[in-house]
């Protein structure tokens, strides 16, 4: 299995590392709550000290951060990601941040050298929790 980096471990954060965990993926968590990365470490997850740390090595890195100013920081920052991020990682936001944030993030990480996606993060935390995935809505008859 690949190894993940999980960066941002709050209300869906949290939650949605620990469904990964429950199928089987190697993870590396950082937060900077240190409750928070116990909780997963006691669940499976190998805890990081920084974001570079729990990048080096992995496959994907996955950020659920609040807002994209902690982006751009935990990416590009002192201890940031792209300190140790491998060339053929992917990087994969899911944090709620605005569109135009996000395509600055993405254009800035592709000048550096690295791959980067937006995954926006739909419905509620407790769909997070339970792993909810959504499904197509049947179709209103005639």
């Amino acid at each position: 299995m690949a190894v993940i980096a999980f960066i941002g471990l709050g209300q869906m954060g949290s939650p949605m590392a620990s469904n990964l965990l429950t199928q089987g993926h190697q993870l590396r968590v950082f937060d900077v709550d240190p409750e928070a990365v116990q909780r997963l470490v006691e669940k499976g997850a190998q805890p990081a000290l920084n974001p570079a740390l729990a990048a080096d090595g992995a496959e994907f890195v996955i950020t659920m951060l609040p807002n994209g100013d902690l982006v751009r920081a935990v990416l590009f920052g002192e201890q940031g990601v792209c300190e140790t991020l491998s060339r053929n990682a992917l990087v994969i936001d899911m944090s709620t941040i605005h569109p135009l944030q996000t395509d600055k993030l993405i254009a800035d990480m592709r000048a550096a050298g690295f791959s980067m996606m937006d995954v926006p993060v739909g419905r509620t935390s407790d769909n997070a929790i339970t792993g909810m995935r959504r499904t197509a809505s049947p179709s209103p008859t005639a």
